[in-house]
């Protein structure tokens, strides 16, 4: 289940690093003091993504993992 989490982070950020850097270079023209941009806050911000949803779907998994199965089969 993570795994497919995982292909859906790193394809998004490989499509979004190159326009959000092309985008910051443009934008960053316009500034009399300029800053060269790294890849730190990019990567930075992938971790942080990465996190969240990784705790999220540990969260759901270890709420699947403690119901009861006689309740949901009682529904059924």
């Amino acid at each position: 289940m993570t795994k497919d989490f995982l292909v859906l982070i790193a394809a998004a950020a490989s499509v979004s690093f190159p326009i959000t850097y092309f985008l910051l270079q443009k934008w960053l023209q316009n500034f009399a003091y300029r800053i060269e941009l790294s890849l730190l806050p990019f990567v930075i911000g992938t971790l942080i993504t990465t996190s969240v949803i990784m705790d999220s779907i540990l969260f759901k998994i270890m709420k699947t993992a403690r119901t009861n199965p006689v309740e949901a089969l009682r529904y059924e």
